[in-house]
């Protein structure tokens, strides 16, 4: 009796598939060689906490952390896929908070104390 690899189906830790998710993330760059989601953040960092849409009475953010589907390898969104939609969800965040972490101390900080609440992730 032999076992195809299609039978033998490898299932990732969580910490594994935030770790590679990660690491799709920073990997990705844009046409300028820049890393497409450390620009993205510099952007959103001091933002976030103060745009809101007018509809939602100050109570929802406007922007939104986008992630383009390209940017994660088949083998992670299998991953994700293969877990809870609620897992799953706080799997991207925790990666996305990460690329919010790296900035610095003083960047970290602001973040875990005025962004982190608010992080909306989205995907393209």
């Amino acid at each position: 009796m032999s076992l195809n690899k299609e039978d033998h189906k490898e299932i990732w830790t969580t910490y594994k598939i935030i770790e590679d998710l990660h690491y799709n993330l920073i990997s990705a760059k844009r046409e300028d060689g820049l890393r497409k989601y450390e620009q993205q953040v510099k952007f959103l960092l001091y933002r976030i906490p103060v745009w809101r849409k007018p509809e939602t009475a100050n109570k929802q953010p406007l922007l939104s952390f986008t992630v383009d589907l390209k940017d994660i390898t088949e083998e992670v969104k299998e991953q994700l896929t293969a877990v809870s939609q609620t897992e799953a969800k706080s799997i991207v965040k925790e990666a996305v908070s990460i690329i919010f972490e790296n900035p610095g101390p003083n960047e970290k900080e602001y973040f875990n104390k005025s962004v982190m609440h608010l992080l909306e992730v989205q995907f393209n």
